[in-house]
């Protein structure tokens, strides 16, 4: 997957779409994504990750399916097990703490990707 153009790449994650870009031989997801899937706050998302001396954040400018550029908050891969420990199971809506159990799990014990 090399995107130059900083495209957004849905991405299937247990039934749900995650938009990921390629950069620098890093992945980037979109935080707005997975707080819609996870159905809590992404403005509330955007200050903790900001304020995690262990995320990796960044503005990006990408280029949706539509052809059209937007400015997205995006969170490196590796980051994404730290953030999804810091989401407490007992904060989220009854309706997707298995969703979030799951997400916490499967990052569990998924290996960094190689820098």
């Amino acid at each position: 997957m090399n995107h130059s153009d900083n495209a957004l790449v849905p991405f299937s994650f247990h039934g749900d779409t995650i938009d990921v870009v390629e950069k620098d031989d890093t992945l980037w997801v979109s935080v707005r994504r997975v707080c819609e899937s996870l159905e809590i706050s992404a403005s509330r998302q955007y200050k903790k990750l900001q304020a995690a001396s262990w995320a990796t954040v960044a503005q990006m400018a990408t280029v949706d399916a539509s052809g059209s550029n937007r400015l997205l908050f995006m969170c490196d891969l590796d980051s994404l097990p730290m953030w999804f420990a810091t989401i407490k199971p007992g904060k989220v809506a009854p309706e997707v703490r298995n969703k979030l159990v799951l997400y916490q799990n499967c990052l569990l014990y998924t290996s960094p990707s190689p820098r």
